[in-house]
């Protein structure tokens, strides 16, 4: 308990501190955000980090995302995901994301934001997802 609580204070200070210039392919752009967040069809937003870090921090991003992957794979088109990679080093993409989480009350990392079809937060899942809770998000997502 105690590691994943550090882990996680090192994502915050990470995301407020430490962005690097490095960036996946598929990490989503502020117009793909903003597609999703036009509602339409039930989506998530998930957080990760992806900047070179510590073996501990980087082992948990990396558990984070396969996990979260294998399970959003299941539901193939019914849901939107963007990737939202925190430690891009670019200002307005840092000040659109810092927006992002005052208005979702995202306050942690990594975590999955759930969105309903009208872009309405169903809730946030923050570290490793269980899979039958975030399962359960994604399917009272569906129906809302």
């Amino acid at each position: 308990m105690l590691l994943v609580i550090s882990v996680i204070a090192v994502g915050i200070i990470a995301m407020k501190f430490a962005p690097t210039k490095k960036a996946a392919n598929t990490v989503a752009s502020t117009e793909h955000i903003e597609g999703l967040l036009k509602g339409g069809r039930p989506g998530a937003l998930v957080f990760t980090y992806k900047a070179d870090c510590c073996e501990a921090t980087r082992n948990l991003f990396d558990q984070f995302d396969q996990k979260t992957r294998e399970i959003f794979v299941e539901h193939g088109k019914q849901m939107q995901v963007a990737w939202v990679d925190i430690s891009i080093e670019d200002e307005p993409y840092q000040q659109y994301l810092d927006a992002l989480a005052r208005k979702y009350g995202l306050t942690h990392v990594p975590a999955i934001l759930v969105l309903n079809a009208r872009a309405e937060k169903v809730d946030i899942l923050v570290g490793i997802p269980d899979a039958g809770k975030l399962r359960a998000l994604i399917e009272r997502a569906m129906v809302r």
